[in-house]
């Protein structure tokens, strides 16, 4: 198998071209500088003609490991969002595309097989190509996304911890109404799977979880669950079930075209690869799935309170039922830059966002008035929604990001898009350490440096802050300063995985605490 095969000819030199220079430059000095930070003297002639910013960015990025094993390569290269990322890193070699495409699907395959992850020096010294012609400006573009996203990530949490601290908001540790928000409830609840068919004509497979409530007590509420891309309703049925323990109604779904089952078969070749667009549609899914609850079971619950918690995709998801419209001009905007020979965009959010930016979905305010309350887990939000939809939202709202999270990057996708929310009831919650995996069950076979530490202590903050949250916007049964203590932000859990909840961050408050947020995309910069 190519995986584990040796290239009959690996990369000796590149050609690297900046502008009108061009030089020969031997790929093991990079990889010297990647090691040692010296440049031997046929590459000093180019570093010294960039900015020493983009220099450190170089060296990171050559030598930063990613959260990526040999085997996810393969299953990436197989879909249509890896073809996309090999055709912007093919940017990168001044070759015919036919050429520069399958070396670099070899290259990644074959460098990730040497360490166990990915290293953009480990990926050059396994060009299956003696000589790489290779353009200045999009290295310089790659090490820049990859130095920024990095950088960035690590200063996020004690940056905001700091720029906190100096507006007089000190944190303060959790104290025992989140602590027990953790534990089970006492409320006994019946589960049961069920298919429904959405107005697209898509079977659905669903679950509902029932309380068993004995007397004229009040209907108890709704929550849904949307599970995010190549996962299932399994992954976050473990907060369902917490939520039903304490009395909430739970009900969750299977995507049509982004549940593990659909990916697994297109990667196989056994079905269909699902059109790039077809998760925009996911919204209208989910008020499909209060439908259909609302009609067989709307004598055990109130259908008119629901709250909604969606991971990733789902995240996407449940943003737009709060009431943020997708805003497919500032989508197609953003993706044209994609077009630039000289930009190289590698980050996984923005390339599946711009898979299909050309046709609009039919409906662009999938908002359902029956949601109450949402909280969005790693979501992807940007460039889908603008500033001008996210505003748009008055829905209580909770979003959740992770420094580490490598395929939906904290900062463009969280940090950033929640600034622009206006409305008063708003929460940011940041993991330092945790990953885009670290909220999710049926992880345990992956490699830990893709899920994180500490994700048992994940699971229980995510069932505290769901079940606090939810208590005060659908229940009504929790006090306000339960989630937050007024004019202040809260601290939970230990290191390697601590979270900070606050309320309200605007564009100057995150430029304040991570400068290199001016280096991505916000208008405020």
């Amino acid at each position: 198998m190519l995986l584990w095969m040796q290239p009959a000819q690996a990369a000796l030199r590149l050609q690297v071209r900046f502008g009108e220079f061009e030089r020969s430059v031997a790929v093991a000095d990079f990889a010297q500088f990647a090691e040692t930070g010296q440049a031997p003297p046929g590459l000093a002639w180019y570093l010294n003609r960039i900015k020493p910013a983009d220099r450190a960015a170089l060296r990171n990025a050559l030598s930063q490991s990613l959260p990526i094993t040999p085997v996810m390569v393969s299953h990436l290269l197989a879909t249509p969002i890896g073809q996309e990322l090999v055709g912007q890193l093919a940017k990168t070699l001044a070759l015919p595309a036919v050429q520069a495409q399958p070396a670099i699907q070899a290259a990644l395959l074959l460098g990730a097989a040497k360490t166990g992850q990915l290293r953009l020096i480990d990926a050059l010294e396994a060009f299956p190509l003696q000589d790489l012609p290779v353009s200045g400006d999009a290295l310089v573009s790659i090490s820049h996304q990859l130095g920024n996203q990095l950088n960035s990530q690590n200063n996020l949490y004690p940056g905001l911890l700091a720029q906190i601290s100096q507006a007089g908001a000190k944190p303060v540790a959790a104290g025992p109404a989140f602590l027990g928000a953790a534990k089970p409830g006492s409320v006994t609840y019946t589960s049961k799977t069920f298919q429904f068919v959405d107005r697209a004509g898509n079977s659905i497979q669903a679950l509902i979880n029932l309380p068993i409530r004995a007397g004229a007590i009040a209907k108890p509420a709704l929550v849904v669950l949307a599970p995010g891309l190549n996962t299932d309703y399994t992954g976050l049925l473990y907060v369902g079930n917490h939520l039903s323990s304490h009395g909430y109604a739970v009900a969750t779904l299977n995507f049509p075209f982004t549940s593990a089952d659909t990916i697994q078969a297109a990667m196989a070749g056994t079905a269909a690869i699902p059109s790039p667009s077809a998760w925009f549609s996911q919204p209208t899914t989910i008020s499909d799935l209060i439908d259909v609850v609302q009609r067989r079971w709307g004598d055990r619950l109130d259908s008119n309170r629901v709250g909604a918690l969606g991971q990733s995709l789902g995240g996407y998801t449940v943003t737009a039922l709060a009431g943020a419209p997708l805003d497919w001009t500032h989508l197609r905007e953003a993706c044209k830059r994609y077009a630039d020979p000289n930009q190289v965009e590698i980050n996984l959010a923005k390339l599946w966002q711009c898979q299909d930016p050309s046709q609009p979905t039919q409906t662009l305010n999938q908002a359902d008035a029956r949601i109450k309350a949402v909280i969005a887990v790693n979501p992807v939000t940007n460039p889908i929604f603008s500033a001008k939809s996210l505003q748009s939202i008055a829905t209580p709202y909770m979003m959740i990001a992770a420094t580490d999270d490598f395929f939906a990057p904290p900062l463009s996708e969280q940090l950033l898009p929640y600034t622009y929310l206006k409305q008063a009831d708003t929460y940011l919650a940041l993991v330092n350490k945790g990953t885009h995996l670290s909220f999710l069950e049926g992880t345990a076979k992956l490699p830990s440096f893709l899920v994180g530490p500490a994700q048992r202590e994940a699971f229980g903050e995510l069932k505290a802050l769901s079940l606090l949250f939810f208590d005060r916007y659908l229940a009504a049964v929790a006090k306000p300063d339960d989630l937050i203590p007024p004019n202040s932000s809260l601290i939970v859990g230990l290191p390697p995985l601590q979270m900070l909840v606050l309320r309200q961050l605007d564009g100057q408050g995150l430029r304040s605490a991570v400068p290199l947020a001016c280096t991505m995309e916000s208008p405020g910069c």
